[in-house]
């Protein structure tokens, strides 16, 4: 996966301070931010998530410093050698990626699954969302295993566009299925992305129901999945909204 080039999203110079890159990210987010765009344009979505996440990498020292060192070994000359061990790694890696999961895996990948429900249902989200993310990488592209850690990405490591896609490739998956959609548009509702997360929030097609129906349907899907205890953690977004968030 190519490296996404960060301060070239957030228009700024690698040795940006940041005081520059903040003020760099509020001056972007006033022009891209969808909600400002003529109507619904899936391409100032996506530069506006690109904006959030080269933002979320680059104010934090910590973050930062990992992308800085991705960085550098990408832009590293790689010696003939290397890159004949690379080639020849490669077929195995890939070998390896597209392997099928035993069914020892699934087994272990379901009744994980099960136990993040109970974490769920007691508060334990952060547990939870280190089982997802060993259960996703031992079981992955599962609708429901994606659906949810795409929503537990999105609460806990602010991964936005890794989270995004992981709920839509469940939505897609599975478009009539409301626990989906409701995650999917979580997502972009944290993202600041209101209209988008709105069309997430009729049930299921991303169909909303009239003009004052998507923040009531959010509220109805979101209370509906809390109460299977399968998305616990989107009371204090419903506590939010009704505030007038």
């Amino acid at each position: 996966m190519k490296l996404p080039d960060h301060y070239a999203v957030l228009e700024v110079e690698p040795t940006a301070s940041l005081s520059e890159i903040r003020k760099a990210y509020f001056r972007l987010a006033k022009i891209y931010h969808p909600d400002r765009q003529a109507g619904d344009d899936p391409e100032a979505v996506e530069h506006f998530l690109a904006i959030q996440a080269a933002y979320e990498v680059l104010i934090d020292p910590r973050k930062r410093g990992q992308y800085e060192s991705l960085r550098a070994a990408a832009q590293a000359p790689v010696r003939p050698a290397e890159a004949t061990a690379r080639e020849e790694a490669a077929p195995a890696v890939a070998s390896e990626t597209r392997a099928k999961p035993s069914n020892e895996d699934e087994r272990n990948a379901r009744n994980a699954y099960m136990r993040v429900q109970e974490w769920l249902e007691v508060g334990e989200e952060e547990k939870a969302y280190r089982a997802m993310k060993a259960v996703c990488r031992a079981v992955p592209d599962r609708p429901e295993y994606d659906s949810l850690y795409g929503y537990l990405c999105a609460r806990f490591d602010e991964r936005l566009h890794a989270a995004r896609d992981l709920c839509r490739r469940a939505v897609e998956a599975e478009p009539f299925n409301p626990d989906f959609h409701a995650r999917l548009g979580y997502v972009y509702w944290k993202a600041g992305l209101r209209k988008t997360a709105e069309q997430y929030f009729g049930g299921g097609q991303g169909a909303s129901r009239g003009p004052q129906a998507p923040v009531q349907a959010l509220i109805d899907v979101l209370e509906i999945v809390a109460v299977r205890g399968r998305v616990r953690s989107c009371t204090p977004l419903l506590d939010g909204i009704r505030d007038g968030v």
